[in-house]
């Protein structure tokens, strides 16, 4: 397995761009053809209706996008991935099956999480879905070292 491969699970987040970010500068510091597989894990908590297949190609479109812009002229390879669409996916340790066999399938031993993410299966999501992912020793957890922008709103007094 590839230490230049990553697999990115994304969601959207306030930190996601800054994920991404990450994730491209991690995989072109590698010697060797550098790749990024970014995942959308479809959630069970929607409808069968609201599949949200087309929210989740927008989104992988935007990351993909995000990461080609963040290489520059830098060699990477750039994919995206539709995983649990036609399972049950109700648990953190469902959720790191998947990503785990997204990995070995595609010769993947580097996941980089994003801190906020949470592909809607009930609960907040990474610190379980960490854990699971570090009980496979084939596979290398990191959660991306980036915090959410704070906005503050201006102080408005009784004179404005």
């Amino acid at each position: 397995m590839s230490d230049s491969r990553l697999l990115v699970p994304v969601s959207a987040s306030g930190t996601l761009r800054q994920t991404v970010e990450y994730a491209v500068q991690a995989a072109v510091e590698a010697e060797t053809a550098p790749a990024i597989r970014f995942a959308y894990l479809h959630s069970t908590t929607r409808s069968p209706e609201d599949s949200g297949d087309e929210e989740a190609e927008d989104l992988l479109d935007r990351v993909a996008v995000w990461a080609r812009e963040d290489a520059g002229e830098r060699d990477l390879t750039v994919e995206t991935a539709h995983l649990g669409a036609e399972q049950y996916v109700f648990s953190p340790a469902d959720a790191a099956g998947l990503l785990v066999e997204e990995a070995r399938s595609h010769d993947i031993q580097r996941v980089v999480l994003d801190p906020e993410y949470d592909p809607g299966i009930g609960a907040p999501l990474v610190r379980p879905l960490e854990g699971e992912l570090r009980a496979f020793e084939s596979i290398s957890v990191e959660t991306a070292p980036v915090t959410a922008k704070t906005r503050r709103a201006p102080l408005l007094d009784r004179t404005s």
